[in-house]
């Protein structure tokens, strides 16, 4: 099991920084904002890169689904 702290393999994105709600976008390169906040948009999430799947979007191209 990861060390926990900053650089964990397993940490939980941050929240964005403008509705404190969604979580960022992607981590790398550091964006601080989810979809919906980013300048220029609104944006729909992409699919989760694993399951293809557009619900429970999370972050760094991945859901919140197994």
């Amino acid at each position: 099991m990861p060390a926990p702290g900053p650089n964990a393999a397993l940490r939980l994105p941050p929240k964005c920084n403008r509705c404190q709600s969604n979580r960022v976008a992607w981590t790398s390169p550091r964006v601080d904002f989810c979809y919906q906040c980013l300048p220029g948009g609104p944006f729909a999430a992409p699919p989760c890169a694993r399951c293809r799947t557009r619900t429970d979007y999370f972050s760094q191209g991945l859901g919140d689904v197994p």
